[in-house]
């Protein structure tokens, strides 16, 4: 039971806290952030991503520097796709800046699949710079919270079954 709630609880427990503060910082960032039609596709990829930071820890996708270089490639591609757009049309824009995000990920070894949706948002919408700076503050967030888990409560709680057991 102790190792349960150790490797299970206690990650689930971050997940819901960094999701709920994450809704926060972007309510408080950006005021009408979530009447934004693609705000729910952003939100839901930085959900998607906490879930894997916080709960498959020891995942592939879950290391923090293919977290920040996959979303940052995202955001150029997204840029990519905004500025094509005019040219090729939506649906040809979106095709070419995704295409272009994954083979980024793939060529830098920074694969972490939520991100690319941030790429679809994007190109989608007229995004503003202050959205992107709520996503930055918000990996920042994420980042910090993975850091004390993994460095402190993990490592508390380890030491502290050691002693017991």
């Amino acid at each position: 039971m102790n190792e349960n709630i150790k490797n299970k609880i206690i990650p689930d427990f971050f997940t819901a806290i960094t999701v709920s503060f994450v809704v926060l910082v972007f309510d408080f960032i950006s005021h009408s952030f979530f009447t934004h039609p693609t705000a729910y596709i952003i939100f839901s990829s930085i959900a998607a991503s906490t879930y894997i930071l916080f709960i498959h820890r020891k995942s592939k996708f879950s290391i923090q520097r293919k977290f920040v270089i996959s979303y940052l490639l995202a955001y150029i591609g997204g840029i990519v796709g905004i500025t094509i757009i005019s040219y090729t049309g939506i649906f040809i824009s979106l095709g070419i800046s995704i295409i272009l995000v994954i083979v980024l990920m793939d060529l830098v070894d920074s694969d972490h699949p939520p991100a690319i949706s941030l790429t679809f948002a994007f190109v989608l919408s007229d995004m503003e710079l202050r959205e992107l700076y709520s996503i930055l503050i918000c990996m920042g967030i994420i980042l910090a919270l993975r850091y004390i888990l993994d460095n402190y409560i993990i490592k508390d709680i380890s030491k502290d079954l050691k002693r017991v057991i």
